[in-house]
Parts: structure tokens; C-alpha cells; sequence
């Protein structure tokens, strides 16, 4: 099966340097400072509801966000949330300072707090904050330094520790706690008892487990690095990134997939690894994060990634299949063209060409590693790429070029060049016609070099869309504001020997805002009123029956067929297809 790779207009961020090499692709990164949600900075926990509503433990409260509004909920005594769970039932538990209880809608579905404080043993009503909470089963616990609470139905326990409590979590279905001093420790029947006693864990602080290989665990520890539990047995996960996760600090991870976990750390931000220990990709302020210090991630019911910051929340859109490049992070540069070219990616600026190694065997190609580099002689505005007879031709503002891996040379210059297209009918695309700032360019091909033939025609016009027409002998090129040329020529090709300007009195819905391309083996203009066709035998220009159905009187600006036949299109700035 081919795989898909499709590239598209990108505005370009300074944020890495040029040098720091990483996936040429990245997910989109959308960041929410609290001024934004009106909350606190810090955010502790994420959770998602059945219908997909996100609920933050922050540090003014409950925050909730459905997409497109942010709700924010306080606590009797308006402390800050320091965890957040849903149960099957949509109770909503928040664990604060001195308070535990949930949230509930009412009648009108608004969310409404229920304290459950009485219900926790005279004293042991005093405690600091609630800062996990974990449900399995029936039963919910809820971790302070030094008591975990349970709660099953209208009761709660109380398990103290004179050392402190300093995780829990699940794993395997299985509730776990890590106890200063004494280990690991698992819930069975009303008592904790000890899972794993190892020195390393017993002097370390966990902050993850997680599910890793059939019956064994990920650990991830705050300033230890990573560890695998089997059965008992505590085993030290020796990484390429150690010097990392002992530095700087692992505050929460989660599992992604398979292979995948998510590591969020107090300074390098988020790290995406996999069971190796080795980093996929960082997300960072460089990226686009409100800053590097992660409190808390969740993957969502789409697989994308949530993010509890210091200050502020961050979304990775980690399962989406459009990646955006950035190939020239330390300038403000747009891109404007795109060719995969000789197991290379070659993008075309408003500063020049640039170009990076391509890894063809990936099934995403946007996680190749590589760095873009500049191509020599290509500086200025570029227009358009192509690949004829198994060359890369460039256009930009000042000519027309023929690119060589990581170097150009120029065919014309002093003429601005939008377009190529090939005149030939064989396999070996003898001439190409170049559209101009000027007109029409002719390139001839031999002996694997291009040469310059001069001016087609004698039309002094801007053609940055032009298509060949076999059938009909001639080339159609459109003007935004003036029309549709059709421009016929002589037998040999070299020539122009009949110039037709084809507008509203021609069919067309109006004389502005035409677009000429060849689709499905059709010569089509892409109009503000749909797809349109030329009868040769009326010489008056038709909607499309042929894509009528699919377009009807939609305004489209471009078009582009892929190797699969997938037509697509832009609309107003939308993109279909």
C-alpha cells in the first residue's frame, strides 16, 4: 500500500535552532496560559469524562474545558485541587487541602460539591492535601503524606503511616502505594502488604507504574531513573538517557501504546520514549509548551496528549495524521512549495530552498530525523517545484533552476518563474514550458541538459497556473483577474500561434478568480461557482459533470491529485478533499 505523504502551507516559528536535529514533523501543539482559563497556573491531575470533558486539578479549584469553554469550580474552603478522578457512576472526586469529596450535576447539570469529610473517623479529620486519588473497582483511595483513605459506599478507612505515603497508584488492576522507608506495598483484603522491599526502591520516590512486558512493570522514579518490577523482583532499566531521568527529574508518566510512554519532567519538558529508554521526541517551550515543568499528562479518548503545567495547560495532538514542519526555526519564513525528490524533502521558502534527508522506509515519514539545510543559489522568493525527466526544477523570483541534491543551477534569470509543465506527449519530456512573471519560457531537454529556447509567446502576462492540453494542441494558462488564456500552438511545439481570452462572455461564472489544472486526465478550472470544463466543439466553458457532484458551487482556489487519485482541494483557506 503507498503511503500517503502530503505537505502543506506552514508559517514557520523561531524556536530550535537550525542544529538541534529531531522529526522533521510535529503534531500541533496548542497552549493555555491561566490568564486564558481564568485559574491557577499549576495544574496537578487530568481527567476525561464519558462525553469527553476534560476536568483539571488546579490551583484555584476544579477547572473543566469542553472544547470551546472553560468552567472553573472552588472548594468550601478554596483551597487548591491537588487530584481528580471519574468513576462509572460520573462522580467526580477532587482531593484538596483539609477536603475530599466530589462533584455531581444537579437537576439543571450543573456541577454541584458534596464534601465527604464527615464520613472520615473522628480524628483523623485533619490532613494536608489529597494528592492522588485512585479508583478500582467499587472502592476509591485517596493518598495524603501520611494516611490513604478508602471509601466504599458510605464508609471510609484509614490507613496511617508514620513514614509518609508518597504514591499510589494502579497496575495490573492491582492498587499499589510506596511507603518511605518500609517499599511497595499492594491492597489485599484490608491490609497493606509488601510487594517489593528493595533498598532502591525504598530510598527512591515512585512516581509512575505502568504496564511494560506480560507480568512485568515500568517504574519511573523522581530522581532515580527507571526500573522494571518482575513479580518481586526489582531490576535496574539501564538507558541511553539516564544522565536525563536522574537530572531532571520524572514527575508523572503515562503509557501510549505498545511501545510508547510519555515522561513528564521538571526541565526537559515532555519526552516521548520507548521501551528502550530511548527519546522518539521532545515537546517543549521551544515547541510551543507554556514551559517545561510537567505536573500531569492524559491521553484522551483520541489518543491525543493533555498536559498539566506549572503554569498552564498544553495539548499535543499526538494521534493526528497532520504533522506540521518547521524547516527553518530561527527565521519568520513561509513555505510555498514541496517535492520528495531522491529520498530528499525539499521545501521551497520565501528565503530560498531548503532541503533534508528522507527515511522512504518509514510508514510515517514526518518522524524522520534529519536537519533542513539550505540549498546554494537558491536564495529569494521560491514558486513552485517540479520533477521532469527525473530532474528537480526550481522557480523562484529571480529565474528558473535545476537543483542538484544540495546545490543549483540557474537556466534563466532576471524573470520571475511560477510554474513548469511539460509540452512533449512521449515519456521523455523533450520541451517544458515555464510560466513567468512575463509570459511564456521555453526549455528544451537533450542529452540530460536543459537549455533555455527563449519567450513562447509574445503575451505579457503573469501566468502562475498553466496545463498542458494534448488533445487540443495548446496551452491553457489562467490570470486571476483577466481570465482564462488558451493559447495554441504550432505543430513542432515551440511556438505560439493563436492567444484566446476566455472569460465571463465564455461561460465562465466570472472573469476573476480562475484556476487551470489538469485532474483526472481533464483539463478543469477551478472557479468561484465549482469545477468547470471547455467544450472545444461550443468554445464556451461548462460546470463539470464530472465533478459537479462532489464540488457542486463550492469556490475552490486549488487543486491537487495524489498517486492514489485522491482529488484535493482549498477552499476560502480550508482544505478538503
Amino acid at each position: 500500500m503507498r503511503r500517503v505523504f502530503l505537505l502543506f502551507l506552514i508559517v514557520l516559528y523561531p524556536f530550535i535552532s537550525l542544529n538541534a536535529q529531531g522529526p522533521i514533523g510535529l503534531p500541533q501543539v496548542s497552549s493555555y496560559s491561566s490568564l486564558q482559563y481564568k485559574g491557577g497556573t499549576q495544574n496537578w491531575g487530568i481527567t476525561q469524562d464519558k462525553n469527553g470533558i476534560l476536568y483539571f486539578a488546579n490551583n484555584e479549584g476544579l477547572l473543566t474545558f469542553n472544547g470551546a469553554y472553560w468552567k472553573s469550580y472552588l472548594l468550601p474552603n478554596k483551597t487548591i485541587v491537588r487530584s481528580v478522578k471519574i468513576d462509572v457512576d460520573g462522580k467526580t472526586y477532587v482531593g484538596g487541602q483539609d477536603e475530599i469529596g466530589y462533584f455531581f450535576p444537579n437537576a439543571n447539570g450543573s456541577l454541584v460539591y458534596h464534601s465527604l469529610k464527615k464520613l472520615i473517623p473522628q480524628g483523623e479529620k485533619q490532613f494536608a492535601d489529597i494528592w492522588d486519588i485512585q479508583i478500582i473497582g467499587k472502592d476509591v483511595f485517596f493518598r495524603t503524606v501520611n494516611k490513604i483513605f478508602k471509601l466504599t459506599g458510605n464508609k471510609i478507612e484509614v490507613y496511617i503511616t508514620r513514614n509518609a505515603w508518597v504514591y499510589l497508584g494502579i497496575a495490573r488492576n492491582e492498587i499499589l502505594a510506596h511507603e518511605n522507608k518500609v517499599g511497595l506495598k499492594y491492597y489485599k483484603n484490608g491490609q497493606w502488604q509488601i510487594k517489593c522491599d528493595d533498598k532502591r526502591i525504598i530510598n527512591a520516590t515512585i512516581t509512575s507504574i505502568l504496564p511494560y512486558s506480560g507480568d512485568t512493570l515500568l517504574i519511573t522514579t523522581l530522581k532515580n531513573g527507571l526500573f522494571l518490577l518482575k513479580g518481586n523482583e526489582l531490576i535496574k532499566k539501564q538507558t541511553v538517557n539516564d544522565n536525563v531521568f536522574h537530572n531532571d527529574r520524572i514527575n508523572c508518566a503515562i503509557q501510549i501504546n505498545h511501545d510508547l510512554y510519555a515522561i513528564g519532567t521538571t526541565s526537559s519538558a515532555l519526552l516521548i520514549v520507548n521501551k528502550a529508554g530511548a527519546i522518539q521526541r521532545q515537546f517543549s517551550y521551544a515547541e510551543g509548551l507554556n514551559n517545561n515543568n510537567i505536573r500531569s499528562i492524559l491521553l484522551d479518548k483520541h489518543q491525543n496528549l493533555w498536559l498539566g503545567l506549572d503554569d498552564g495547560i498544553s495539548f499535543i495532538a499526538f494521534n493526528s495524521a497532520i504533522k506540521h514542519i518547521y524547516p527553518d526555526r530561527n527565521k519568520q519564513v513561509s513555505s510555498y512549495a514541496t517535492r520528495i525528490f531522491n529520498k530528499k524533502l525539499y521545501i521551497g521558502t520565501s528565503n530560498g530552498l531548503l532541503v533534508a534527508p528522507i527515511n522512504l522506509d518509514q510508514d510515517d515519514l514526518s518522524n524522520t530525523q534529519a536537519n533542513f539545510t539550505e540549498v546554494s543559489n537558491t536564495k529569494g522568493q521560491t514558486w513552485g517545484l517540479a520533477e521532469i525527466n527525473k530532474h528537480l526544477l526550481l522557480a523562484n523570483e529571480e529565474g528558473s533552476y535545476v537543483v542538484n541534491d544540495y546545490s543549483a543551477t540557474q537556466l534563466f534569470g532576471g524573470l520571475g518563474t511560477w510554474v513548469y509543465s511539460s509540452l512533449s506527449k512521449n515519456k521523455q519530456d523533450d520541451n517544458v514550458v515555464a510560466g513567468t512573471y512575463t509570459g511564456l519560457q521555453l526549455l528544451h531537454y537533450k542529452d540530460g541538459i536543459f537549455s533555455n529556447e527563449g519567450t513562447l509567446s509574445a503575451l505579457n502576462e503573469p501566468l502562475r497556473f498553466i496545463a498542458v492540453d494534448q488533445k487540443l494542441n495548446c496551452v491553457w494558462a489562467s490570470h486571476p483577474y483577466r481570465g482564462i488564456y488558451k493559447l495554441d500552438l504550432s505543430p513542432d511545439r515551440k511556438k505560439i500561434i493563436k492567444t484566446t481570452l476566455l472569460g465571463e462572455k465564455d461561460g465562465l461564472p466570472l472573469t476573476l478568480y480562475n484556476y487551470i489544472f489538469t485532474i483526472k486526465g481533464k483539463i478543469v478550472a477551478a472557479t468561484a461557482d465549482g469545477i468547470y470544463e471547455y467544450d472545444h466543439a461550443k468554445k464556451r466553458f461548462y460546470q463539470s459533470s464530472y465533478f459537479r457532484p462532489m464540488f457542486k458551487n463550492l469556490s475552490v482556489q486549488f487543486l491537487n491529485e495524489d498517486m492514489d487519485g485522491n482529488v484535493w482541494f482549498v477552499s476560502e483557506k480550508k482544505v478538503g478533499v
